[in-house]
């Protein structure tokens, strides 16, 4: 995985795929329903701390078919 901006993890997910989300305590698993593989992961969870900061993790190779670079 590689963290990439709130901007570009949306514009990736968004598209022709049928990529959707699933809570877990501490992190969101985002997946292509139709082939499984999980593309992202986006931090904190359902049981997050008020004020606690997000985090946008795309696949390496997803996020390179999808033109997007690693957060420098």
């Amino acid at each position: 995985m590689i963290e990439v901006s709130k901007e570009e993890f949306f514009r990736a997910i968004a598209g022709p795929e049928n990529i959707h989300p699933h809570s877990e305590r501490d992190r969101n698993v985002w997946e292509n329903q139709i082939t499984r593989e999980v593309v992202g992961i986006t931090t904190p969870g359902y049981k997050h701390q008020h004020g606690a900061s997000s985090r946008y993790m795309l696949d390496r190779n997803f996020a390179v078919r999808k033109g997007i670079k690693e957060l420098q």
